[in-house]
């Protein structure tokens, strides 16, 4: 083997004209895709990198709207709590006035009952009609002389008393009612 200084000058030529044939065909074209490549990968790096501190950022002002939102839950809640026993101290002051009242009625009712109860010169009379009536002989005289005279008039007065009694005892049932239906509101209130 001989060596021969033009085959080799020709190998060298080759030899760059080769690379640069592989230069302007495969070298460039890969370079060119590995650098746009890696501006996309750079650029979806920092598109996250915004969505995430987009996301950080509404993440604090959800929290800080949720603060706000408790904090007017609460101020409302003891507002609302404030109304609702006022409102039921009111309802029992007026329920209070207006047994208090009903009450001081039946009393003068009942005080005028007793008045008019109170012997009269007509009960003198009845009085004296008894005591001659416990003097009859007979047993069946009694009785009949004392119904005339002693039961008949006392079941008119008691006939008078009758409706204030159950005027009385109606707006007790309805007190009752308005107190248990404040105590019901009370708990649910408390369960709030």
């Amino acid at each position: 083997m001989k060596f021969d200084i033009l085959t080799y000058i020709f190998e060298i030529i080759n030899f760059f004209v080769l690379l640069w044939i592989l230069k302007k065909l495969l070298y460039n074209p890969v370079i060119s895709v590995l650098q746009k490549r890696k501006d996309y990968i750079s650029q979806r790096i920092r598109e996250a990198e915004e969505a995430q501190s987009k996301v950080n950022r509404l993440k604090e002002e959800y929290q800080q709207l949720l603060k706000q939102i408790e904090e007017v839950r609460k101020t409302k809640m003891a507002e609302i709590t404030k109304e609702v026993q006022q409102e039921k101290e009111r309802l029992y002051q007026q329920m209070k006035k207006e047994l208090d009242a009903q009450r001081q009625k039946f009393l003068d009712t009942l005080e005028m009952e007793k008045k008019e109860t109170e012997l009269s010169p007509i009960d003198e009379t009845l009085l004296k009609k008894i005591k001659i009536a416990s003097q009859s002989e007979t047993p069946i005289e009694k009785l009949a002389t004392l119904s005339l005279v002693y039961v008949d008039p006392h079941l008119k007065r008691a006939a008078k008393v009758l409706p204030a009694l159950k005027h009385y005892s109606k707006n007790v049932c309805h007190v009752t009612d308005v107190i248990e239906k404040l105590d019901t509101l009370q708990l649910e209130e408390q369960h709030i």
